[in-house]
């Protein structure tokens, strides 16, 4: 009875902690500025810019596409809500479903931050492209190894330093804290102490 009645609170408790962060999002969602928009429009061909890999990188495949306004604002807003259907997601499987406490608690206070209405506000700055690199290492490291997440987090980072000099102090400090996250929960450290004795008998061993 009483695990029942656990159960349906963790459902519903998944169900108004989504309507918070979408409700606490979408009160500073505003449209794209036309300053992010002729971000997007400036490419390498006028020579090397800062803050042109994204637009570079999606001329060659949309063409004269990336100078229409629609088009911007669908691949802006699709960066935009990627993140947010991806935490969404996230409240359904991991409250809802697997009825954890402590990811209640971590969505609930990225609900309740003032982050929740900056991220949508600021629709369109390269910031949020490195984020989204940032999920999609998430991701890997609940399928890959410590090895894998660093390899990639490095690659990330890279990227994301290409699309904006800000990345390397937004994005890359968040990348690594991942990886070391990982290493740390993977019991890399701790296997590295045990097994150090042993490591440095052999190399000075007479």
């Amino acid at each position: 009875m009483k695990q029942k009645v656990f159960s349906t609170g963790m459902k519903i408790s998944a169900v108004i902690l989504a309507y918070v962060y979408i409700w606490h999002s979408m009160m500073g969602f505003r449209w794209p500025s036309l300053y992010v928009m002729s971000n997007h429009i400036v490419t390498s061909k006028f020579g090397f810019i800062p803050r042109t890999f994204v637009s570079s990188i999606a001329e060659i495949f949309v063409g004269e596409y990336i100078y229409k306004r629609k088009f911007l604002y669908i691949l802006i807003l699709t960066v935009c809500f990627v993140f947010i259907l991806y935490i969404l997601y996230n409240i359904v499987v991991e409250v809802a479903v697997k009825e954890k406490t402590l990811y209640f608690f971590v969505f609930l206070t990225l609900a309740l931050s003032p982050y929740a209405k900056y991220y949508i506000h600021e629709a369109g700055y390269f910031e949020q492209y490195g984020y989204v690199f940032g999920i999609i290492l998430i991701a890997f490291v609940r399928k890959k190894d410590w090895k894998t997440t660093c390899l990639l987090s490095s690659v990330f980072s890279f990227i994301s330093v290409m699309i904006s000099e800000t990345n390397l102090f937004l994005i890359v400090p968040f990348m690594f804290s991942i990886v070391l996250l990982e290493i740390i929960g993977g019991g890399m450290i701790r296997s590295f102490i045990e097994n150090l004795p042993d490591c440095l008998h052999l190399i000075y061993q007479p």
